[in-house]
């Protein structure tokens, strides 16, 4: 049986529209992040990559700290670290900073989503770095083939498209176009925040009582991610011929939408699937095409989520004439898991990694505070590793095999192959 150490939380709606998500640890720093529920989804046609081109902007300067140096200086210059990243469904901002800074390191994470400058010099620089990471993603196979599964997998959903959107949406983007685009979605729906560390709850929330915030802040919220609409899984299988030294295998089928019951309670079995087949360096798999063979250095299994839809992704970096032979492998170990012919002593092996993987993550400030945010923001409630660990106890192998087979029912994988290499 696993104990996990008690903790106080606190979950509360301190000022309207902002929800606090408080753990207490004694610690010598405070980790501390703000979501915004608005990410590549809330984009319209011809918006596509403003909400990540925004995530690079607001570091270009805010009310407080007008240039670049002056926040890394706040955060770095401190002993600590700043981040941000832009997925399908949200923005995330972090920051971790010794105990002793954490008025600044609040102040900081909240000028950067809700002060930011938007200056038009800062615009045009921040418009090339965005192209040359464009750029960078054309210069690597691997992520092109990661591109061109999302199409292959949603279509022309926006879940089709990568996150970091078309180079001629932001090349033309005018200030006064992002401006607005800021404007209209980042104060549409309520943003959620946590906080885990030493500093006491009270002084937290009289910090964020007393915060001066936009003057539109007052204006009517929405239900997040009420208006998104939920992505067909299209099933597509794509082959795009290149001359590369390695042929890039993705196939995978569709889950279970974030935010929705189906995926509050299979998770746990889709957690376990993911690990049987490929998603440990122990897993047949990867011990058939990396240990046994040598084909491949990467290898693997995945969830890629989002409130529009979600799937489970085997990804496969073969080397070439060897496709066959690996396509093969992979579906000699879906038929092996959709027909139980897992061992108990794999199934607990697989149990025991997912589990002591959750307690690892519950170690973690940095983890605990992001699973916090995911778990308020999707379903109202801050993430309990018990109760993770107690619902994977629980599961059979038969719950297992029988979710997957269902899995399997419900839709035809997509498949992409990138490379030199004949379908």
């Amino acid at each position: 049986m696993v104990v996990f150490p008690k903790r106080y939380h606190i979950l509360e709606e301190v000022i309207d529209n902002l929800v606090v998500a408080y753990e207490e640890r004694d610690t010598l720093t405070q980790v501390s992040a703000l979501l915004v529920p608005v990410g590549a989804l809330s984009e319209d046609n011809g918006e596509e990559g403003l909400a990540h081109l925004i995530e690079h902007m607001v570091f270009r300067g805010t009310r407080s700290f007008p240039d670049a140096k002056s926040i890394m200086m706040a955060a770095e210059g401190s002993g600590g670290r700043i981040n941000a990243y832009t997925t399908y469904d949200y923005m995330v901002f972090l920051v971790q900073m010794p105990t002793t800074k954490w008025r600044l390191s609040l102040q900081l994470l909240f000028e950067l989503p809700f002060f930011p400058l938007f200056r038009e010099e800062d615009l045009l620089v921040e418009k090339e770095v965005v192209l040359r990471e464009m750029a960078m993603i054309e210069d690597d196979p691997s992520e092109k083939a990661a591109v061109l599964f999302q199409n292959a997998m949603w279509g022309d959903h926006r879940l089709g498209y990568d996150v970091i959107g078309f180079p001629n949406v932001v090349k033309n983007i005018s200030r006064e176009g992002l401006v607005s685009f800021w404007k209209e979605k980042f104060f549409r729906y309520p943003v959620y925040f946590t906080t885990i560390g030493s500093v006491p709850y009270e002084d937290i929330k009289a910090y964020i009582q007393h915060m001066d915030l936009p003057s539109w802040w007052k204006s009517e919220r929405k239900e997040p991610w009420s208006d998104i609409q939920v992505a067909s899984f299209v099933s597509r299988h794509m082959h795009k011929e290149e001359d590369t030294n390695q042929t890039y295998y993705r196939v995978g089928i569709e889950l279970y939408p974030y935010r929705t019951e189906q995926w509050r309670e299979k998770k746990y079995h889709i957690s376990l699937i993911s690990a049987i087949l490929g998603g440990t360096s122990f897993s047949r798999l990867v011990q058939k095409i990396r240990d046994e063979n040598g084909w491949a250095y990467s290898i693997g299994a995945t969830v890629s989520g989002s409130v529009a839809g979600t799937s489970l992704v085997w990804y496969m970096d073969v080397m070439p004439g060897v496709l066959g032979d690996v396509k093969g492998i992979w579906q000699k170990e879906v038929v092996r898991l959709r027909e139980g012919n897992v061992s108990e002593e794999e199934f607990d092996r697989v149990k025991t990694y997912v589990i002591g993987s959750t307690m690892m993550s519950s170690d973690s400030m940095y983890s605990t505070a992001l699973a916090h945010l995911m778990n308020v923001a999707f379903n109202g409630s801050l993430w309990d590793p018990v109760e993770d660990v107690e619902k994977l106890e629980r599961l059979t192998l038969p719950d297992v095999t029988e979710e997957f087979e269902y899995l399997l029912e419900r839709s035809t994988p997509a498949e992409v192959i990138y490379g030199s290499e004949g379908a």
